[in-house]
């Protein structure tokens, strides 16, 4: 800005002292404004001066220039020609300031010099002076909007911009922005951390310099149509390091077009651990199931060595039951057998659920009465019943059909289960 100072005051004095020469000019104010201005523009090349420091004495060249241009025009009643280097010098200031508060102290300033120099230092007409002090308030009122606008437009710019690059520099994805051929234009630290390069390093450089292996012609065609059709791809994609280590990937590349210009944004995520985890599941699953395995066949093998003896022994009971007992003596053997053969049932019920558990169940399919197989579970559980003082029965409605297909064995452990269930938690009755 103080340049276009420095060249604006030149170009204004050669104006109306060679070209529009009738005008009255006083040489020495231009001569302080292009001082000032080219002062402010030295010392925006020291290191020594400060950015405030700068920028107040940038601030104070736009006030020097206008007061010069408000010279200019009382001096010379508010002609047009200079009328228009009034309005176009403080269009251009006003549009540079940063805020509103700047904007407002300088057209403010205009303000007041306008009207002091109009109507205190000119023979201007009462009617056109009006005129043209209306005019430069409404250009201000205008002016004054417009920073406002382009203010709050560039505030909201700048807020979007930090937002987004907090978002990038956070997130634990590599962030890599390219042209449509993938070449590098930025990157996050992030990238930088996940493949050991640094971001000077990878500018410029293709993505695919970052694969372990090149995509072949049909993975390149399939990529391009999939980002065409739909402005997005993405997969799990062997990468390298700069140590030459590799590691499994998960790529997504989205196609963003911006004013005639085409990006691919790719977003990496290291999958290293997630794949490792999945190893685990894999091989916890096996050796779960490998335990569910020998967990049954232990089960299968209890059962089975425990059910021989037991049907031995109830066999024999059975024999004893025939021989020459007193009453005592048979009242034991009966309760030796059923106990027998209710743990019988036990392991049979432990057998068939290895069994179910791994799968391997198998059905007995045979005719059976339904009658019998009831009168079977009464007779097993009555003695439990009458210990409880239980009375133990039951019917069958006439319009059921006794005669059944299916595998007895099961259903009569269903129905010990539940009778046995009933009996435990009755406590009279029946």
């Amino acid at each position: 800005m103080s340049l276009i100072g420095v060249f604006s005051s030149i170009g204004f004095a050669l104006l109306f002292i060679l070209v529009y020469n009738h005008g009255n000019e006083l040489l020495w104010d231009r001569a302080i404004v292009f001082g000032v201005a080219l002062y402010a523009y030295i010392i925006s090349f020291s290191p020594r001066i400060s950015p405030k420091r700068l920028y107040q004495t940038v601030n104070a060249t736009f006030f020097v220039f206008t007061a010069q241009v408000l010279i200019s025009n009382t001096l010379n009643n508010f002609e047009f020609i200079y009328l228009v280097s009034l309005f176009l010098s403080i269009q251009a200031i006003t549009i540079s300031f940063r805020d509103t508060r700047q904007a407002f102290s300088y057209l403010a300033f205009v303000s007041v010099g306008t009207g002091v120099g109009l109507f205190g230092f000119t023979d201007t007409p009462i009617l056109e002076a009006l005129i043209i002090f209306s005019t430069i308030m409404i250009s201000c009122g205008l002016l004054l909007i417009i920073v406002k606008v382009k203010a709050g437009f560039q505030r909201n710019v700048k807020i979007q911009e930090e937002l987004l690059a907090t978002v990038v520099s956070k997130t634990e994805d590599a962030i890599f922005l390219t042209n449509f051929e993938g070449d590098i234009d930025e990157c996050n630290d992030r990238a930088a951390e996940m493949f050991g390069f640094g971001v000077e390093e990878m500018r410029g450089r293709n993505f695919s310099f970052l694969r372990n292996k090149d995509l072949s012609k049909e993975e390149d065609y399939l990529g391009v149509k999939q980002l065409l059709e739909n402005k997005f791809w993405n997969s799990e994609v062997q990468l390298k390091r700069k140590d030459g280590s590799s590691f499994i990937g998960y790529v997504s590349v989205g196609w963003i077009r911006k004013f005639e210009n085409e990006y691919l944004v790719y977003r990496v995520k290291d999958f290293t651990e997630r794949k490792e985890f999945e190893r685990q599941l894999i091989r916890a699953k096996e050796e779960a199931e490998e335990a569910v395995r020998a967990k049954g066949e232990f089960l299968a093998t209890m059962s089975h060595e425990i059910r021989t003896p037991m049907n031995g022994v109830i066999g024999m009971t059975r024999l004893l039951k025939q021989t020459g007992l007193d009453g005592k003596q048979k009242e034991f053997v009966k309760t030796i057998e059923k106990s027998g053969e209710n743990l019988l049932v036990i392991i049979n019920d432990i057998l068939d659920f290895s069994k179910i558990e791994s799968g391997k169940i198998e059905l007995d399919v045979h005719n059976f009465d339904l009658k019998e197989l009831m009168l079977e579970v009464i007779n097993l559980l009555a003695p439990a019943a009458e210990e409880k003082g239980l009375d133990l029965a039951f019917r069958i409605s006439p319009h059921v059909n006794t005669q059944l297909v299916g595998d007895s064995t099961r259903i009569k452990q269903v129905m010990i289960n539940l009778v046995n269930n009933s009996l435990k938690f009755t406590k009279t009755g029946s």
